[in-house]
């Protein structure tokens, strides 16, 4: 029984130790018709999951919203210098809306969804036309955790 806790501290300790030193940033810059949609940065760990939203809520009416922008899943790891990824975008924009929430309304919306995964080495920029009118970049890095102060007694 000691020989298992003390097996299983070690590995719980590694992983923690390991998790925190391996931090990936992230920035997606979406490019349309030369503007720039959106260009979101997010810090997270390697192996984790991350999400970056940058949406507004579209009402119709009281009831129902739903977020219209950017929205980015994704998934990376980092193995010595290079960082695999895996990235769910959905782009979502108001096309139009007619009528009167009254009597009847009816909105519509033109919604995009890709899937971007490959290998870079950390620092790398990746550029991707996913459709005629947008590219999206992404650059990926390896950073070192913030350190952490160490608190002073009063």
């Amino acid at each position: 029984m000691k020989l298992f806790f003390t097996v299983l501290f070690a590995s719980v300790f590694f992983l923690s130790v390991h998790a925190e030193t391996d931090l990936i940033k992230i920035s997606i810059r979406v490019e349309e018709g030369g503007g720039i949609l959106s260009s979101p940065r997010l810090t997270m760990k390697s192996g984790k999951e991350g999400r970056m939203e940058v949406t507004q809520e579209f009402h119709q009416d009281a009831q129902l919203s739903l977020p219209v922008g950017v929205i980015a899943d994704m998934f990376a790891v980092l193995k010595e210098n290079k960082i695999s990824y895996s990235v769910l975008l959905v782009l979502r924009e108001h096309v139009s809306s007619e009528g009167n929430v009254t009597e009847q309304a009816v909105t519509s919306f033109k919604t995009r969804e890709f899937m971007l995964s490959g290998v870079t080495r950390s620092g790398d920029e990746v550029e991707v036309r996913v459709d005629p009118e947008t590219v999206v970049t992404m650059y990926l890095e390896k950073v070192s955790p913030p350190e952490k102060k160490p608190r002073v007694a009063q």
